[in-house]
Formats: C-alpha cells, sequence, structure tokens
C-alpha cells in the first residue's frame, strides 16, 4: 500500500512538471532532444505528517486519492537512453536552430563518443527535481554536484553506422551527458538528461527516451606560399578557420612557429605585421577590427583570441552562412634550414567552444594527417665550355634565378643565399640577386655557383594540396672571353625522399673571337665588304709606292 505522503509528493510532482514546459533533459547548451520536455520550477515541497489531535487544513480531503501506479517514479525500473548523432549544419538559411528529431534522410555520424555521469539526486523525492530545475538554471554548478557511487557506464560509448549511442539498464536518476572531443569536428554542449521524463501529453513517466546533437564538420587549415622564400626570406601562411554555428563562446588560434622559422611581427622586422580578416565562401574578406581581438607574438607563437565583442560579430555573420571562416595571415623568416630528407613544418591549432581543439594537420583518417611543410633544396650551376685548347677560366659568368613553366620565365630574378647559415640580423636584401660564378675546386675548367635554401615543393591541407616550383637559369653576363649564352636552361631537381635535395643546372660557353663577335645577320656580307676593303686599300698602298719609285 502506497504511502499517503508518497502520493502527495507524486501529485506535487506531477502537477508541477504539467505546468512547466521546458526541458529538463534540454541541453545546458546547444543540443536538440526530439522528446517530449519536462522541468520543475518551485514547487511546494511534498506534505508532511501532522502534530497528533492537530485538525486538518480548512477544505482538506483527508480520503486517499486514487492514484494509479504509474503516477509514481519507480525506483526499481531502469532506461535506456539513445544519443543519435548528425553531421551537419544545426542553423537553416534564415539562421534559425533546428529542433527535435530530424525529417527526412540524416547524415548520421560514426565514431563520436559520449560519456555519461550519474549524478546524487533522487528522483523519487520532490528535493531531487527541486535540485535538477537548479542545475538546468545555473549549469556551472554541475561540475561541482555530487555523482553518484554507481555508475553504471564509467567509459565512454561510441556512435555506430547509424550514429547511435545505447545506454541501456540505466538506474532512476539524473545524468550529465558530455561528448568527447573529436578531431574535425564540432561537439554538442554537455547537456543532463533525467530519466524517467514525464509524457508532455499523458503525465506518464517514460524511461526510454532518444536525443539528436547535431555535430559540424570543423577542419581548419593552413596555407602556405613559399615563392621566393629562400633562405633570409619571407615566407607567407594564412590560417584558415571555419566558425561554428550555435554558442560561439570561444575562438582561439595558436601557432608555434618551429626553429627553422622566425614571426615576423611588423615591427621593424622586414615584413608586415599579422592580419585578421573573415569571409563566406570566395567573398573578399572583410578586415576585423584591433578590438575584435587579441594578439600576441612571444616567444615565436602566434596566439589570436577573440574578444566578447568580436565573437559576437563572428556569430552574427554565421547566420545564414555555413562557409564563415576567419583568416589569420602572417608572415616568417626562413633562418635556417632543415636537415637532409627534412622539410619545415607548421601546425596551428583552434579552440572552439565545448573544449575542442583541432588542428590545422586536416585529415578524413589518422593516416591523412600531415602538416603544412616546404622543402629546400641547393642551388648548382656549372659553367664549362668544350673548348680544350688554352687556359679556361670560367669565373665571372652572371646568372639570374627565376621560377618558370614550360621553359617560360615568371616573376622577377629570386635572391638566393651564398651561405648554409645566416646571422640572424641578415636580410633578404642580403642575399644575391645576381649569382656569380668562381672558379671550381674540383675542374679548374668550370666555373661554379653554390646557393643555399631554395624552396621546390609545399604540401597544404585544403584545396592547394602539394605544389610544386620550378626553375630556370638565365645568363647575364659571360666569364671574360666567353660569349653570353642567351637560352634559358631549365634546373633540374634530384635527390630521394630521405636525402637532401639538389638543384642543378649545366650552362655551356663558347670563346669569344672576331667571327663570334659579328651580328648573325648578314655577318658573311660584312666580311667580304670588310675584305675588300682591305683589298684596295692594299692595292692603293702599293700603287702609291710604285709611282713614287717611278718618280725617283
Amino acid at each position: 500500500m502506497v504511502s499517503f505522503k508518497s502520493r502527495v509528493i507524486a501529485i506535487c510532482a506531477a502537477g508541477t512538471l504539467a505546468i512547466g514546459s521546458a526541458a529538463v533533459a534540454a541541453p545546458i547548451s546547444f543540443a536538440q532532444d526530439g522528446d517530449a520536455a519536462v522541468t520543475e520550477d518551485g514547487a511546494a515541497a511534498g506534505a508532511v505528517d501532522r502534530p497528533y489531535g492537530a485538525p486538518a487544513p480548512a477544505g482538506a480531503d483527508l480520503a486517499a486519492p486514487e492514484l494509479d501506479e504509474t503516477d509514481l517514479v519507480d525506483a526499481a525500473e531502469t532506461g535506456t537512453l539513445t544519443i543519435k548523432k548528425i553531421l551537419g549544419d544545426p542553423q537553416l538559411q534564415d539562421g534559425q536552430t533546428h529542433s527535435g528529431a530530424p525529417t527526412g534522410d540524416a547524415n548520421w555520424l560514426e565514431g563520436a563518443q559520449f560519456k555519461i555521469e550519474r549524478l546524487a539526486l533522487d528522483l523519487t523525492q520532490q528535493e531531487g527535481w527541486r535540485k535538477l530545475n537548479s542545475l538546468v538554471k545555473n549549469p556551472g554548478e554541475v561540475a561541482g554536484e555530487e555523482r553518484h557511487n554507481d555508475q553504471p557506464y564509467p567509459t565512454p560509448v561510441t556512435t555506430n553506422a547509424q550514429g547511435e549511442a545505447i545506454f541501456s539498464e540505466l538506474p532512476v536518476g539524473v545524468y550529465y551527458v558530455t561528448e568527447l572531443p573529436r578531431d574535425g569536428y564540432s561537439a554538442s554542449a554537455p547537456f543532463l538528461v533525467s530519466l524517467p521524463y514525464s509524457d508532455g501529453n499523458t503525465g506518464k513517466w517514460e524511461y526510454t527516451r532518444t536525443v539528436y546533437p547535431k555535430n559540424q564538420e570543423l577542419r581548419p587549415n593552413k596555407q602556405v606560399d613559399a615563392q621566393g622564400a629562400t633562405l633570409g626570406s619571407n615566407m607567407k601562411y594564412t590560417i584558415n578557420t571555419p566558425i561554428p554555428a550555435g554558442d560561439l563562446s570561444k575562438l582561439k588560434i595558436t601557432d608555434q612557429l618551429k626553429p627553422q622559422l622566425s614571426l615576423v611581427t611588423g615591427n621593424g622586422d622586414g615584413g608586415p605585421a599579422p592580419k585578421v580578416s573573415f569571409s563566406a565562401g570566395n567573398g573578399t574578406p572583410t578586415e576585423m577590427a584591433t578590438d575584435d581581438y587579441t594578439l600576441r607574438t612571444e616567444n615565436n607563437t602566434l596566439v589570436v583570441e577573440f574578444t566578447e565583442q568580436g565573437l559576437s560579430k563572428l556569430a552574427e555573420q554565421r547566420n545564414g552562412q555555413p562557409n564563415l571562416q576567419v583568416h589569420v595571415e602572417f608572415y616568417a623568416k626562413v633562418v635556417s634550414l632543415p636537415g637532409p630528407g627534412e622539410s619545415i613544418t607548421n601546425t596551428a591549432e583552434v579552440e572552439y567552444p565545448n573544449d575542442v581543439t583541432i588542428t590545422t594537420d586536416s585529415g578524413d583518417t589518422p593516416e591523412n594527417k600531415r602538416p603544412t611543410q616546404t622543402e629546400y633544396a641547393n642551388l648548382t650551376i656549372t659553367k664549362y665550355t668544350d673548348d680544350q685548347e688554352g687556359d679556361v677560366d670560367l669565373s665571372g659568368a652572371e646568372f639570374n634565378l627565376y621560377r618558370c613553366e614550360a621553359g617560360e620565365l615568371l616573376g622577377d630574378p629570386i635572391p638566393v643565399a651564398t651561405t648554409p647559415e645566416i646571422d640572424p640580423n641578415f636580410s633578404h636584401a642580403d642575399n644575391a640577386a645576381t649569382l656569380t660564378t668562381v672558379k671550381s675546386d674540383e675542374n679548374n675548367r668550370e666555373g661554379i655557383f653554390r646557393g643555399y635554401g631554395v624552396p621546390v615543393s609545399t604540401f597544404a591541407a585544403g584545396s592547394t594540396a602539394a605544389q610544386q616550383y620550378n626553375y630556370c637559369v638565365l645568363e647575364t653576363k659571360a666569364p671574360t672571353g666567353f660569349v653570353r649564352n642567351p637560352e634559358i636552361h631549365e634546373v633540374e631537381l634530384t635527390g630521394a625522399d630521405d636525402e637532401a635535395k639538389l638543384l642543378s643546372v649545366r650552362v655551356e660557353n663558347q670563346r669569344d673571337n672576331f667571327l663570334s663577335s659579328l651580328p648573325a645577320t648578314g655577318a658573311w656580307g660584312i666580311i667580304l665588304v670588310f675584305l675588300v676593303g682591305l683589298g684596295l686599300l692594299a692595292r692603293g698602298f702599293y700603287t702609291s709606292r710604285k709611282d713614287g719609285r717611278a718618280a725617283a
């Protein structure tokens, strides 16, 4: 026989739950729930026994009310919580948020992990519901709330191919649900679920429920522009960060540079200051105000953290624009070269709400994850001649190095460092734009130029992927006694993946002589005229001498 006190408690709880329509199982922050929702908004505590002999309250019906057993929370019952994880943008085109169970075909997300923690709240008592309601209103208190000694799922559960993480045989109680961070995706905000909950139509207790949190795919990437970024020169990086829908309570971008790079801050160190902007799709980026974020550059690390003003601005821009991205553009000087077979790598990380941290080493699988990187090679230009007569000195030849495609020169000449190591105060202007040969130590009939730190390829996750740089040289001045080679010469790249790479080219020269110095067009005609003139001069000299002798 159920006690009168327990029945009154049940009536109070059921009545209160019927009045409130917001969900106790509604999230502390963004999440979707497809079930009817319940809440408790501070109804009076359950009845207490009257002192012996005290009269009943005026109008009180002392007869036991007629209650069905289903009106009471059954502490012996167990429940099931099913989390169905959906991949996609939670916003509609008008910026409104999806709610409830999905309609139509959903893109279920496999591999998401959820953990649940049972709180030490007794839902057979009104005080348990009151405390639950307080936690919903004050989510910051959940972390300090006592956990139950009996934790039915001490380890996380992973969603299957249908996007389901099923927690069965759950004791009656309140559960704190947390999604574990996963690289490449947003995470649902933690939320509270009560088992049981009250059916909004019948008021009966339900011990099985399904929730539909939604994930967004977030894959920040880092692009690199290494054109002309030789040793001592600046390399350009751009970090592209997708902005999630929903509550944007945090956005922080951190890039700790490798020792081969020195961050350019714009404070007289040979380049512009970092720039922060945003754009949607392929639109023109809009530069953000300096009070939208804080910028730190200590310890060769770039940190961009958005202020409340900046977060609010981005959240507003995000409405109806799923392609919204933040761009952080900066430069770094190449101050040293990687070892043989290595490259200069760079990885940035982005911190999102709900403790999600994602790097720019984007990849669908761990095997496909790669950092942004730049590979380098040293350059050798060799001057030679087939002329084997006499002494040969091919030093003093001058060249320019260009990027090229199919033998056509692109852009301006590229300066190249002439030493494998540079002074900390070395600047781009110290590199040699004119590449001059010296006499080779290995072969004194050859001239040679050696340069260091020429970028030959880059990789960046995202649209650009891998890019190869091809180079050509053009001789601008020949060694003394030789004719300048007018042709464009493509430079060959050699070296295995685990070896130092080398750019090399051999350029031939011909000796300078009278015939070779004549213009190509009509050269023999000029020679003939010259010979005829020389003959006439000799004839005149001979005639003059002969006439002089006759007169004597």
